[in-house]
């Protein structure tokens, strides 16, 4: 491979990763902070942690609230 093909080869490269990053940060921003949300809950939730579930509450809106999905954007 000559010094050339290399330099290109590179760019190519970096130009790939530019994209891949762009992508990332417009179009699954929000769902990478949904993922860790769910994490948390599940984290609490396999370390045995204590949920009180009112009497007019699903467990659903329960665990959405804990993940934040109640929040104001």
């Amino acid at each position: 491979m000559t010094i050339m093909s290399a330099i290109l080869r590179a760019e190519g490269q970096a130009e790939a990763i530019e994209l891949v990053n762009e992508a990332a940060n417009l179009y699954f921003k929000g769902n990478a902070q949904i993922l860790r949300k769910l994490e948390a809950v599940e984290k609490s939730l396999s370390a045995n942690a204590k949920i009180v579930v009112p009497s007019d509450s699903s467990l659903v809106n329960v665990i959405g609230n804990l993940m934040g999905a109640d929040e104001k954007k």
